[in-house]
């Protein structure tokens, strides 16, 4: 919301810069987000006469004129507007002005020659300094001032700074600028300039019928009939006002309206009298499916929920929110009536929601307006009409008046406000507090008071809120800190593991070149997706995010797409994130660990081609961890899932770590990825919980050199190399523990199939690396070791050992 400092310091005396009253509103509640420097008309402009003009030498069109602006010389300046006369009072830029013009092309004034005759500045049009759209003549004013007088001084409108205010929902009473002064008023103890006045009002009925229909939501309407309006600009200071705060100026009618609604905070409406069918207006609620064509152009079709103001025909207006096409003002119109009133805020909330019409009037009905200012409004603006428009008042104001709700009491105790504050504020400083504030302090006695809150303040109905009050002017900074006593809580963790030691695992997948993404917890649910055990939004801002997320995976996969709709071709992530589900009426939710691997290992060099990511990247990566978690890499057993090509679970003999696989390109479509994806998810509860933590022990490289010995044997196609392997660990195991370590490497280094082998056969040669860490190993020994491995293999896996 913008405020004026100009406007403000026309309804109370303010002296301070502009930024002291930046931070006296913060103070009180009006958070003041920015402010900028306005300006109604280019600075430098000066009034001038012309003292003589004759046609330019060389240029038909043109006039070459003096014009005296208060100095020893007059200005020569070269002129193309016809009423370029001499003895006309003129607006002169003189040079070294900067002007905007109309295409938003800057003009800086210089000193220059027009068809050879010297041009000291410029006479100025209505486009030329932002006043209206006319370029055809200069403007010429009646005035007795002396030249060279500043503009804005003439005009009485100042540089002035603009307020931008980041109102929140419950202040509906600093909807204006009124409102918002009321405040500093009471901050700075100084009186108000109350802007009411009492124009003379006719006695006679108004010539107009007024049925309150729904008087739930229109508890007050007041208005009354102008005639015989002057339609026009609006004064030069009313422009000035409503420019400064971001509005443009109309006319007469329709700026007093606007004008008063950001003085005071309430809106009005004008309608064109003649154009009101039958002279009768009704505030009902229309039937579903009623077409009603608004000021904006647009045919909004009702709901049967809106309030609208309607004549014998249908309706001329959406009540609160905006008016109808057919009575609007327009250049011909001779005759108004004009609307105060007080809407019921949830009707406006909700028809303005319905038909995402969000206008100045929506703004502040929604809030909440002030009853007891619609009929004084009225007022203002009658008297406005009259002196700024020539309107002649028809007859009295008519007044439908439904309000039941009465000022607000709450009592409140001194012991309260000393309780809440943390410090005690003398009873006479609250007092007067509470006074400037409207507030009135009613039977006090030594233990409290009754405080009666003004309608207008919607949002204090509590004893709270009347010490929200007290502080907001009394200042929050005035409150000194009390030591607190320190206090010992008993700290449970949520995980058995620290953050430090998950701080580690990403510094270690940073340095492996991954990057580490943080997702919306919250997805979208296709049919086919749905779960008895996925915890589904009640209420969802929107359906893409109406299920909190049970694995990691898809929130992955969108921030892939992303980067490969971005032209990135190496994609490595990683994530620490929540995954939720809920088991009979329990919801639960356990920390994870996703790494997705996608695109390339590396961009091509000249030093090595390009090399696609795959699953053993992943399974290396996830292996790297558990190494450095000194955990034994756990097997992988292969699962079945709906959304991988292969998908394999971490599992040893006490639990499951996790799970790792390659993702479909059935489910990678859904998300327009088209290369292939690796994801694995972990448990970080189950991975860091085992860690033995702490540092390596150093084991010393052994004095005696290894041997390496290679097995090939056949086997069922079935049987895969972790089994094969498996089996070699457990004659590792005997070794160990009998004449220290011998089996020292375990690697595949060939798989065949095809002839002479089975059909349903496969070869494998494995390679065994050997090392004894107490003495050089004897070919012997060596035999003995390669001699029980094949034995071994071949009495529980029916290998057959191949020369």
């Amino acid at each position: 919301m913008k405020i004026s400092y100009q406007w403000l310091k026309s309804l109370i005396d303010l002296d301070g810069p502009a930024e002291q009253i930046a931070d006296q509103l913060t103070q009180v509640g009006l958070e003041v987000s920015h402010t900028t420097l306005f300006r109604f008309i280019p600075p430098n402009l000066v009034l001038g006469k012309i003292i003589e003009s004759v046609p330019h030498p060389n240029a038909d069109k043109l006039k070459k004129v003096k014009v005296d602006i208060g100095q020893e010389q007059l200005l020569s300046i070269v002129c193309g507007a016809p009423n370029a006369l001499a003895g006309a009072m003129v607006i002169v830029a003189p040079v070294g002005s900067v002007l905007t013009l109309p295409n938003n092309r800057v003009l800086k004034i210089k000193k220059t020659k027009i068809k050879g005759e010297v041009s000291e500045g410029m006479l100025c049009a209505e486009d030329e300094i932002g006043l209206g759209d006319h370029h055809d003549k200069i403007i010429t004013l009646r005035t007795d001032s002396p030249c060279g007088t500043s503009l804005e001084d003439l005009w009485g409108t100042p540089p002035d700074h603009v307020f931008e205010i980041d109102l929140t929902p419950n202040r509906n009473d600093a909807t204006s600028h009124y409102g918002v002064a009321r405040d500093l008023a009471a901050l700075l103890d100084k009186p108000l300039r109350k802007p009411i006045v009492q124009p003379q009002i006719p006695t006679n009925s108004v010539p107009i019928h007024i049925v309150v229909k729904d008087k739930k939501a229109c508890p007050r309407y007041t208005g009354v009939v102008i005639k015989n309006i002057k339609l026009g600009p609006s004064s030069i200071w009313m422009q000035s006002r409503l420019k400064s705060i971001g509005i443009r100026p109309c006319n007469n009618v329709v700026d007093i309206t606007n004008f008063l609604m950001h003085d005071v905070g309430q809106p009005l409406h004008a309608f064109d009298y003649d154009k009101v069918k039958k002279k009768k207006i009704a505030i009902k609620k229309m039937p579903p499916g009623t077409p009603f064509l608004a000021l904006d152009g647009v045919e909004y079709i009702l709901n049967g929920e809106e309030l609208m103001v309607c004549d014998a025909e249908g309706p001329i207006a959406m009540a609160g929110i905006i008016g109808g096409e057919h009575t609007k003002i327009t250049e011909e119109t001779q005759h108004i009536f004009l609307e105060s009133a007080y809407f019921d805020p949830t009707t406006i909330t909700r028809a303005a929601k319905y038909h995402h019409l969000h206008t100045d009037a929506s703004f502040r009905f929604a809030r909440g307006t002030d009853p007891n200012a619609t009929y004084l409004i009225l007022q203002k603006a009658t008297y406005m009409m009259q002196k700024y428009a020539g309107g002649e008042i028809q007859s009295m104001l008519e007044d439908h008046h439904f309000i039941k709700d009465m000022p607000i009491s709450i009592p409140i105790t001194y012991a309260y406000i000393t309780r809440i504050v943390g410090a005690e504020i003398p009873v006479p400083m609250v007092h007067q507090i509470l006074s400037r504030m409207d507030i009135l302090v009613q039977s006090p006695t030594s233990e409290g008071f009754v405080a009666v809150v003004p309608p207008y303040k919607r949002d204090v109905v509590r004893p709270i809120d009347i010490v929200e009050e007290i502080l907001r002017i009394y200042g929050y900074n005035k409150i000194e800190i009390t030591p607190q006593p320190k206090v010992q809580l008993n700290y449970t963790p949520l995980f058995n593991y620290t953050r430090e030691e998950q701080h580690n695992i990403k510094k270690l997948l940073a340095a492996k070149g991954y990057h580490e993404i943080v997702t919306n917890a919250l997805v979208e649910t296709t049919e086919a997706e749905k779960d008895a055990k996925a915890i589904y939004i009640t209420n969802p801002v929107n359906k893409a995010h109406d299920r909190l997320r049970n694995t990691l995976l898809e929130s992955g996969l969108a921030t892939i797409a992303y980067n490969l709709h971005h032209k990135q071709q190496v994609i490595k992530l990683f994530e620490v994130g929540k995954n939720y589900w809920q088991n009979e009426g329990k919801f639960k939710e356990i920390e994870k660990l996703g790494i997705w691997l996608a695109g390339l290992k590396h961009l091509p060099n000249w030093a090595q081609k390009a090399k696609k990511n795959s699953f053993l990247d992943l399974y290396a990566i996830v292996q790297h961890l558990f190494v450095y978690k000194q955990l034994p890499m756990p097997k992988l057993v292969e699962k079945i899932h709906p959304a991988y090509t292969f998908y394999g679970a971490l599992e040893d003999e006490k639990q499951c770590y996790g799970y790792l696989g390659e993702v479909s390109t059935a489910y990678l479509a859904k998300f327009e990825v088209s290369t292939p994806v690796f994801f694995a998810e972990l448990d970080l509860h189950a991975l860091l919980a085992r860690s033995k933590g702490g540092r390596k022990a150093y084991q010393p490289f052994s004095k005696f050199p290894d041997a390496m010995r290679d097995l090939s044997l056949a086997i069922d196609e079935q049987v895969t190399f972790g089994q094969v392997k498996e089996i070699i660990e457990e004659v590792k195991k005997s070794h160990k523990q009998s004449k220290g370590s011998v089996i020292t490497g375990i690697g595949l280094v060939d798989c065949y199939k095809g002839p002479p082998l089975a059909a349903t056969e496969k070869s494998y040669t494995i390679r065994l690396q050997l090392q004894n860490d107490k003495e050089t190993l004897k070919e012997k020994d060596i035999q003995k070791v390669m001699q029980q491995v094949a034995t071994t293999l071949t009495n529980k896996l029916n290998a057959t050992i191949r020369e």
